[in-house]
C-alpha cells in the first residue's frame, strides 16, 4: 500500500527530502526499502539501486532498534530518536542521530515507517567539503516539481508524515503566513496547528509586529537556495508549553525553498532542529578538557613551586646561622624575595586560568597580549628551555571574545607544538590583519601530522600521543571555541616537517544577539 502512495508523490518527496540535511528512507510493512534519498546514499555509501526493494537490515546500526521490529504487529509503533553508529558500505563507522516514525493511512492503520539519519558531524564536514560532496549538496537543491498543485493534493498525507517528526517544521508564503505546521511546532507554542495556519509567523512565534531582523526567508525567496543559521539560542517563555520552559534551548534553523512549476520559490519550509542535547554533550567534553588542563597545569605548578620553595627554606636556615654577616643576609634575602615573587606569579596565572572556566564575559581583546600570557601559562606546564620562540606580531590584533577562552585556545596549541618538538625546536607566532579579519599563525618544527590523521585531529578523544599522555580533547575544544566566535581554523602539515595552525577571527565584529532572531536574548 505504501508503494501506491509513493509513486504519484515521488517528485514531491524528492523536493522535500533532498533539501533536508539528513538521510531519509521509507520502509513498507514487509521491511523493504521503498524510498531512499540522495543524502541517505551519501551517508550510507549505498546507491538507491542497491537499497530499493532491499530489506531495511541492509543498514546496520549499533543500537538495538530495528524498523522490522517496529513494523511487526506486536511492535510498539511509537516514534523514537537516538544516537547510534552506522556501518557504511565500505565498513567504516559514522556517528549518526537516527529517528524512526510510523506512517499511517486515513483510518490510522500502520502502512510503513519513515527513518531519518543525521550525520552528527554534518556542520564541520560541510565546512571542509570535498568537490564531490559539494556536487552532491548542490544537486539536492536542483530538483524542481509541480509543487503548488501537488502540495494541495497531498497536504494531509504530508502533514501526517511531518507530525511524527520530533523537530519543528512550518511552511510560510511570501507574506510570512503559515501554510502548514507540524504538531511539534504547535506544542512549543501551546496552540493547535489550526490556530497557527494563515497567521504570520513572526506574530505567533516571535510575538513581533514585523519580520524578525535575522530571518533568512527573504534571501531564500530571492535566491532560491537553502539558508542555515547554526547554534541559535531559544529562550522558552510564557508562549511555550510548561514542560518545555525549564531551560534555554539551542537550535539550528534551516530555510528550505519550495518551488512552483515555473521554478519560482512559492513557499519556504522552516526546519528547526533542537541541538540542546548535543550542546550538553559538548559542554561535558569541554568540562572534561578543563579538568584535564588543570591536571597538567597542577603537575607543572607543583614542580615549579617546589624548586623556589627549597631555595626559600635553605636560605632561611642559612640566615639563622649567618645573621651577623650583613652582605650574605642581603644576598640570601634577595634570592628569597625573587623566589617568592615567582611563586606568586605562578599562582596568579593558575587562578586566572581557573576563573576562565566559568567566566564567559565577552569584550574587545588583543590577541598579542593573549599570546604572551598563554606562553607564560605553557611555561608552567612544559619545559621550554630548548624551544626558540620567535614573535612576528603585525598590525592591531583586536577581536571580540572572552580573554580566558582565547587563552585556552592558544595554550592548547602551544603545548601541542612543544610536545610535537619534544621540548626543543623553533616556535613561530605570527599575527596580522587582512580584509577585516585577524589572523594568528602558530608554527612548529616538530614531527608534523600524518596525512591520514589530518581529517580526524579535531574529533573528540582522537590522539596520536602515547597512552596516558594525551586526552584527545584539546584540539576538539580549540575547534569549538574558534567556531563559537565565528572564527575558522586551518591546518597545514607534512609528516616530519612540522605543523602550522592558522586561525582567523572577525576584527572586532560583535557576536549575534538572540533577539534579532525573535527568540529572546
Amino acid at each position: 500500500m505504501i508503494a501506491s502512495l509513493i509513486e504519484p508523490n515521488h517528485r514531491l518527496l524528492q523536493q522535500i527530502f533532498s533539501s533536508l540535511p539528513l538521510g531519509a528512507l521509507i520502509i513498507d510493512t514487509e521491511g523493504k526499502i521503498r524510498y531512499f534519498n540522495l543524502m541517505a546514499e551519501h551517508i550510507s555509501g549505498y546507491s538507491s539501486d542497491e537499497a530499493l526493494d532491499n530489506v531495511c537490515s541492509l543498514l546496520h546500526f549499533s543500537d538495538c532498534h530495528s524498523p522490522c521490529n517496529f513494523l511487526a504487529p506486536s511492535g510498539h509503533h511509537s516514534p523514537y530518536l537516538c544516537q547510534s553508529s552506522l556501518r557504511r558500505k565500505d565498513g567504516s563507522r559514522l556517528a549518526v542521530e537516527r529517528g524512526v516514525y510510523p506512517l499511517k493511512d486515513d483510518q490510522g492503520r500502520l502502512i510503513g515507517a519513515l527513518e531519518t539519519i543525521l550525520d552528527i558531524n554534518w556542520r564541520r564536514k560541510t565546512s571542509h567539503c570535498t568537490p564531490e560532496c559539494l556536487r552532491i549538496l548542490s544537486l539536492q537543491n536542483s530538483y524542481e516539481a509541480h509543487l503548488r498543485k501537488m502540495i494541495e493534493r497531498s497536504k494531509n498525507k504530508l502533514l501526517g508524515m511531518f507530525d511524527e517528526i520530533i523537530d519543528s517544521l512550518f511552511m510560510i508564503d511570501h507574506e510570512y503566513r503559515i501554510k502548514a505546521v507540524n504538531k511539534t511546532q504547535a506544542f512549543y507554542l501551546d496552540k493547535t496547528p489550526k490556530e497557527l495556519i494563515e497567521n504570520r509567523c513572526y506574530e505567533v512565534i516571535a510575538n513581533r509586529s514585523s519580520r524578525c531582523p535575522a530571518c533568512k526567508a527573504p534571501l531564500v525567496f530571492q535566491e532560491g537556495v537553502t539558508q542555515t543559521d547554526l547554534n541559535i539560542p531559544f529562550d522558552n517563555d510564557s508562549r511555550c508549553s510548561k514542560s518545555a520552559r525549564e531551560n534555554r534551548r539551542y537550535v539550528n534553523i534551516h530555510y528550505i525553498p519550495i518551488k512552483n512549476e515555473l521554478g519560482q520559490v512559492h513557499n519556504v519550509l522552516v526546519y528547526t532542529q533542537d541541538i540542546s542535547k548535543i550542546k550538553e554533550l559538548e559542554e561535558g567534553v569541554r568540562r572534561a578538557e578543563n579538568l584535564a588542563g588543570l591536571g597538567i597545569l597542577a603537575s607543572g605548578v607543583a614542580h615549579e613551586i617546589n624548586n623556589p620553595l627549597q631555595v626559600i627554606l635553605s636560605g632561611a636556615n642559612y640566615l639563622i646561622k649567618k645573621a651577623d654577616e650583613r652582605e650574605i643576609v642581603l644576598e640570601i634575602a634577595g634570592q628569597i624575595k625573587e623566589c617568592a615573587e615567582k611563586m606568586a606569579n605562578i599562582i596568579k596565572d593558575l587562578s586566572l586560568y581557573a576563573r576562565g572556566i566559568q567566566n564567559q564575559k565577552v569584550s574587545i581583546i588583543d590577541v598579542k597580549q593573549v599570546l604572551e600570557e598563554s606562553i607564560s601559562m605553557a611555561l608552567h606546564a612544559r619545559n621550554m628551555q630548548a624551544v626558540e620562540i620567535v614573535r612576528d606580531y603585525q598590525d592591531d590584533g583586536l577581536v571580540l571574545g572572552n580573554f580566558n577562552q582565547f587563552q585556552q585556545i592558544f595554550v592548547n596549541l602551544i603545548i601541542n607544538a612543544v610536545d610535537a618538538m619534544q621540548g626543543q625546536g623553533r616556535l613561530l607566532l605570527t599575527t596580522y590583519s587582512q580584509n577585516d579579519f585577524v589572523y594568528i599563525r602558530i608554527q612548529d618544527t616538530g614531527c608534523g601530522i600524518r596525512q591520514e590523521d589530518l581529517p580526524y585531529i579535531f574529533d573528540p578523544f582522537f590522539t596520536t600521543k602515547e597512552p596516558g599522555k594525551g586526552t584527545g580533547l584539546g584540539l576538539n575544544v580549540v575547534y569549538r571555541l574558534v567556531n563559537q566566535y565565528q572564527g575558522e581554523i586551518q591546518v597545514k602539515s607534512r609528516w616530519g616537517e612540522g605543523a602550522t595552525f592558522i586561525l582567523r577571527f572577525p576584527a572586532g565584529i560583535p557576536s549575534h544577539e538572540g533577539d534579532k532572531y525573535g527568540y529572546g536574548s
